[in-house]
């Protein structure tokens, strides 16, 4: 509930989405979250610490069902995503809410 206050209260007082915004939001939705499984270098299963408010330092990738693994982005192409992602989201000001949340 204290994540949707957050929310709330920027959305209110006109705070501006950042990567400032993003790392704080992080740090309250997975603060009781102390790790999570991420595979290591030689693709071995890990327990990885994370990092609250902190863009990822290991490969998260997901094992489905089917067993084919999910790759997410690599840590070190986290931030220059999220600045492109924020940039867009800046240029999109006059566009409509849903089509700008989508």
């Amino acid at each position: 509930m204290e994540e949707l206050e957050f929310l709330v209260e920027g959305a209110r007082g006109g705070q501006p989405l950042t990567a400032r915004l993003i790392r704080q939001l992080h740090q309250l939705i997975a603060r009781y979250q102390r790790a999570y499984a991420a595979t290591d270098a030689l693709g071995n299963p890990v327990e990885a610490p994370l990092h609250h408010g902190a863009w990822k330092r290991w490969l998260p990738h997901v094992r489905r069902p089917d067993g084919s693994l999910l790759q997410y982005v690599f840590p070190e192409q986290v931030e220059p995503q999220m600045v492109r992602l924020l940039e867009l989201h800046r240029r999109m000001g006059g566009e409509h809410p849903v089509v700008r949340a989508a």
